[in-house]
């Protein structure tokens, strides 16, 4: 699995022995294409090494020809001109590569050397006569071409609704998770949360701050502020916090905590915070291909947080004392009770 813009890619790796009469030159080699994939549209170029026997493109390898196309899709792939010479009772390596397009929508795809009599051309050195290659198919493993991917969900301590003082900091607004798939790493650069409910998100919060949390949606201290100083486009507005490096590794995720600072002065109300949609409130991209990487997943809502106040109720004690006759030097006498709630 490789992808999308990988390159160089191995595909076949082919083996040509001559015999021990005379040097043999190899004039012409004629790859086949196989695999759900559009060899057209996907493979931007492929190329043929002489490949010092590793399977791979190095410092080791000779380029024999590049920059070759496929004549359709499942057709063939030409490598002519060539001048390569496989001495008497020697053999070497020919390797295929493939060079990916960066926007190719992923498939599978195959190289084979069908038939070496039709399909390689060649010479003796010597005697000049045509040398009529023999062997079997050859086919190089399936390469399929694989996608950078993250998916969000509520993280598991996404917090429920809550009742805050207004003027509480920090305040745990919404905890999402980021999931990357196996084919690569993912970096998030803009994630843009929406507001929502009764309050005003301009008067009543005075920043946001978005973390990558440690898993149990409170601030402390392992987690790592991404940024701070944020604030609402508007009443139920957006909130951008952009700029960002956090990395998701490859079949791992992440968390990210989105917390709040309340203005003391405020009217209170009613917030909530949420991710909208994933797909187009998330920037990300893949590490190694430096794609885009389109993010998946449902909408994601955090707890509904009721900014409160401070009460204070002052009423008559269950036993106030009425109305009473003391001597003139009595004390102490209880004269009255305040039940403060």
């Amino acid at each position: 699995t490789r992808l999308r813009n990988a390159t160089p890619v191995s595909q076949l790796q082919v083996n040509v022995a001559a015999g021990p009469v005379e040097d043999v030159r190899l004039t012409q080699v004629v790859i086949r294409a196989s695999g759900g994939g559009d060899d057209v549209a996907d493979i931007s170029s492929a190329s043929l090494y002489l490949d010092e026997g590793d399977g791979l493109v190095g410092a080791g390898d000779t380029l024999l020809q590049a920059s070759q196309v496929y004549s359709g899709n499942n057709g063939s792939l030409t490598f002519s001109g060539l001048t390569q010479i496989v001495p008497a009772g020697a053999t070497r390596n020919l390797l295929v590569v493939y060079s990916y397009a960066a926007a190719a929508p992923g498939g599978t795809y195959a190289a084979r050397l069908q038939s070496p009599a039709a399909d390689l051309t060649a010479v003796g050195v010597t005697s000049g006569l045509a040398v009529t290659p023999s062997g079997p198919l050859v086919t190089g493993g399936t390469t399929t071409l694989a996608a950078g991917s993250l998916t969000f969900s509520a993280g598991a301590s996404n917090p429920g609704p809550s009742n805050r003082l207004r003027n509480a900091t920090p305040v745990s607004q919404l905890q999402l998770s980021a999931a990357a798939g196996s084919a690569e790493a993912v970096r998030i650069t803009q994630v843009v949360i929406n507001g929502s409910g009764g309050g005003s998100e301009i008067a009543d919060v005075t920043s946001a701050a978005l973390y990558l949390d440690e898993g149990d949606g409170v601030v402390g201290v392992g987690d790592t502020l991404l940024l701070a100083g944020q604030t609402y486009s508007g009443d139920d507005g957006t909130l951008t916090f952009t700029g960002l490096s956090q990395i998701v590794p490859a079949g791992g995720s992440r968390n990210l905590l989105v917390v709040y600072s309340y203005n003391a002065a405020g009217a209170g109300g009613t917030f909530a915070a949420r991710l909208q949609t994933p797909s187009a409130d998330v920037t990300a991209v893949g590490v190694d291909s430096a794609q885009a990487v389109i993010p998946g997943g449902p909408t994601i809502n955090g707890g509904l947080t009721t900014l409160v106040e401070a009460t204070l109720v002052a009423s008559a004690g269950a036993n106030n004392p009425g109305p009473s006759t003391r001597l003139r030097n009595a004390t102490p006498v209880s004269q009255l009770q305040v039940n403060v709630a």
